[in-house]
């Protein structure tokens, strides 16, 4: 069945006609066989259209709505003169439309509990059918030049190349994994598996700390937003953190900054990070802290069920970074009815100076409004069967705070 819907995903963007500024393709479907689409529509209002088409077949319940792009007009979502009249089970959505760079409360992707999405490699085709409109819109990155010339894969391809490595920004992309990055090395180079596991980490370790030793906010959208701490500390309380007196650890330091602000006044904290740069400087400010170089995905020199909160922000959505290992390394070292509080990055500060909300599609030039909230929902899905529950969502302008109790006797 998942090869079929993948097929009608394919077959939306096959059959995407001109609909205002942006070629939109849509199909209606019942278990995999289709009911209506937009492929011989003679006028602009695919939603219309559509509605008519399944009017004169009588239907009005289907399983499966496929759309190439959440369209926006006149203060409406296209897809909700649908779903006002026709009861739709599963809905799955290509992009949000090139017009938006913020969330909308009618938007139906955040109203609606049974909308998925189209994955990477086909939103990235629908990209280029509509690449003018997304090129001219807010959600491209060239409008936040620090983000466009400064890739975490650019640093990663300089890296290996100083080990004699000629590795490709296709290949990178298309290795986006620590894991995958191994095997690309093995199959390319013929290296021994401790070898490339030892170029992968040196590398990686060593473009990180390049692109984030000197970063500061300049260029954040925490810099229009002087009171972004706050919005931490209201995660810590929805969470009831005792920053001050419990055991805490801290996944991915970064620059620094955030961790010096956050947690200088922590008793009991230790950070983590795969560059050294940031925890030398967090542990001169903060000097009773324990400072440990590693990824988050193998604490092996941390033992089982030490810490009382487990705190990543803005890390769990990094490039080569493996979630879920991460999360049974979080679950190991945290102790029985522990706390966690995992930060998804959700907005780029554009040129002029105004937010553009979500996450980079990867290996495009495009920001995707919607692409932190499935990061949360795929965290949450990986979470819940580790032993996580009693989740709560907390939104800001510059990230989503997703927050959680182990339970360890459930898992």
């Amino acid at each position: 069945m998942e090869n079929i819907k993948l097929e009608l995903m394919k077959e939306t963007i096959d059959i995407a006609i001109k609909n205002d500024d942006v070629f939109v393709g849509v199909i209606v479907a019942n278990n995999g066989k289709i009911l209506c689409s937009n492929k011989y529509q003679d006028n602009n209002d695919w939603a219309e259209y559509i509605l008519g088409r399944l009017k004169k077949l009588n239907i009005h319940e289907a399983e499966e709505l496929y759309l190439t792009i959440n369209t926006y007009k006149e203060g409406n979502f296209s897809l909700n003169k649908i779903i006002q009249k026709i009861i739709i089970h599963q809905i799955y959505i290509g992009l949000p439309d090139p017009k938006l760079n913020r969330y909308l409360k009618n938007d139906p992707v955040l109203q609606l509990q049974n909308v998925k999405r189209y994955p990477e490699n086909l939103q990235k085709i629908i990209i280029s059918k509509n690449h003018d409109s997304f090129s001219n819109s807010l959600q491209s990155i060239k409008n936040n030049i620090y983000y466009s010339e400064k890739r975490i894969s650019e640093f990663v391809k300089e890296q290996l190349s100083k080990y004699g490595l000629d590795i490709s920004k296709e290949e990178i992309s298309n290795n986006k994994t620590k894991d995958k990055l191994i095997t690309l090395l093995i199959d390319k180079y013929n290296f021994s598996i401790k070898d490339a596991n030892y170029i992968v980490n040196t590398s990686l370790s060593n473009a990180f700390n390049k692109k984030y030793s000197l970063y500061d906010y300049k260029n954040d959208v925490r810099s229009i937003n002087d009171a972004w701490s706050d919005n931490f500390y209201k995660a810590c309380k929805a969470l009831s953190c005792d920053l001050f007196n419990e055991n805490i650890i801290d996944i991915g330091v970064g620059s620094g900054n955030e961790a010096s602000v956050l947690f200088k006044d922590c008793k009991c904290i230790t950070f983590v990070d795969i560059a050294p740069d940031g925890l030398k400087k967090v542990k001169n400010i903060i000097p009773q802290s324990k400072i440990i170089v590693s990824s988050a995905e193998n604490l092996e020199m941390i033992n089982n069920n030490e810490y009382d909160i487990y705190i990543s922000l803005r890390t769990f959505n990094s490039s080569f970074f493996n979630i879920e290992k991460a999360l049974n390394e979080a679950k190991r070292i945290l102790k029985t009815n522990s706390r966690i509080m995992i930060s998804i990055a959700n907005g780029f500060l554009s040129s002029n100076s105004s937010i553009i909300t979500g996450l980079i599609i990867p290996g495009t030039e495009f920001v995707d409004i919607y692409k932190g909230l499935d990061s949360v929902k795929y965290l949450s899905h990986i979470m819940y069967r580790l032993g996580f529950e009693e989740f709560k969502l907390l939104t800001t302008s510059e990230e989503l705070y997703l927050l959680a109790k182990l339970n360890k006797e459930r898992s």
